[in-house]
């Protein structure tokens, strides 16, 4: 007479609630991957179509163990459902802050790659040298004046250097040396002023207008900027996912990106034209930032996708996969009815049993 192993009641129990238990947390964060779609109108319409997957899924998963092979086919339908919109709502969670400082670096390493292109290829490399001098010279200027009792003798070396490297026309001395604070402070913004006017003049003759401007845009972008994105970079606070439009680091981000790619469009212009023997292009536009997106389905898998080398995202990967298939299967194949056992044999061994009506009592003559 062949043995057969009982599985005990309450092995079986401890099975569904261990089942079960995943299975709940499945669908919440089905629920947190599914809300940007907003069934039924509303960011909550999303527990409506995870308590239906959950409920074919728990009927699939009790027919499987029940001994229903092709059960398992649509429990594995659900299951992946499950796994996909809970990396949604676990990979943005988990890895925001990370995402969004990725994306602030590449705009910055962007930012720092263009600013120098500019200056090379539009800008001669002896104008720079000289436009730097002055801009050096002029500073000193201004501090001898504001700090050191008016225009004196030093101010006027300093002058004299200036008009050296630009030349004709030159920027005459002050006459008045000033005798407050006030008047000094008032002498030096006003050469202040006139020097770059006569800069900027200088600079336009040689290189052209055109060039001039895109210089000067792309360094006061990078001058602006550049302080900002280093805090993103350096910020490690949490990203709210639900208010990530108005979050203002990534506002900050799309400001950067927008004046970037309105430069490049002006630049490239100019560098078809006057760039030989080189790229057409001084420089591609970089379009939307990605994290804008954050929490949603297409930056998700378009990010996972992007960044699957990395040990982060497989992190995310096998949590969901422990959650919505590991830990089922498991349970599926310690308690699932035997090969050589009938479903009315299984019924008889099942923990929930007791909860059944009797049936008719047949009495042997």
């Amino acid at each position: 007479m062949n043995q057969k192993s009982s599985i005990p009641a309450f092995i079986k129990i401890l099975g569904w609630f261990i089942s079960l238990f995943a299975f709940s947390l499945g669908f919440w964060h089905t629920h947190l991957g599914l809300r940007e779609f907003r069934a039924l109108s509303s960011s909550n319409g999303s527990i409506i179509i995870s308590a239906i997957i959950l409920l074919l899924l728990i009927v699939a998963y009790y027919r499987a163990i029940g001994g229903m092979k092709v059960a398992l086919i649509f429990y594995a339908l659900c299951a992946f459902f499950f796994f996909t919109f809970n990396i949604n709502s676990f990979y943005p969670t988990y890895l925001g802050r990370k995402l969004l400082k990725e994306e602030a670096i590449a705009i910055n390493d962007t930012l720092q790659n263009f600013t120098s292109r500019v200056n090379r290829d539009f800008g001669k490399e002896d104008i720079n040298k000289k436009y730097n001098s002055v801009c050096d010279l002029r500073d000193l200027l201004k501090q001898e004046i504001s700090k050191q009792s008016g225009f004196g003798e030093r101010s006027k070396d300093y002058l004299q250097q200036i008009n050296n490297i630009i030349g004709e026309p030159y920027i005459k001395p002050n006459i008045n040396v000033g005798h407050s604070p006030e008047e000094w402070s008032f002498i030096a913004n006003e050469y202040y002023d006139l020097i770059n006017k006569r800069l900027k003049s200088y600079v336009a003759e040689n290189l052209g207008v055109g060039k001039v401007d895109i210089i000067d845009r792309i360094n006061e972008v990078n001058k602006t900027y550049s302080p900002q994105l280093e805090k993103i970079i350096e910020d490690n606070s949490r990203v709210n996912i639900d208010s990530i439009r108005s979050n203002p680091q990534i506002n900050t981000l799309q400001q950067v990106v927008t004046r970037m790619d309105n430069i490049c469009s002006d630049a490239n212009k100019i560098y078809a034209q006057n760039v030989k023997n080189g790229p057409a292009k001084a420089c591609n536009k970089y379009g939307e930032v990605k994290t804008q997106n954050l929490g949603t389905f297409a930056h998700t898998i378009g990010s996972v996708r992007e960044r699957i080398d990395k040990v982060d995202t497989w992190g995310i990967i096998i949590l969901c996969l422990f959650i919505d298939f590991i830990v089922p299967l498991a349970i599926y194949f310690l308690i699932r009815r035997n090969e050589n056992e009938d479903e009315s044999e299984a019924n008889q061994r099942s923990p929930f049993k007791k909860f059944r009506k009797p049936g008719p009592v047949h009495m042997n003559d």
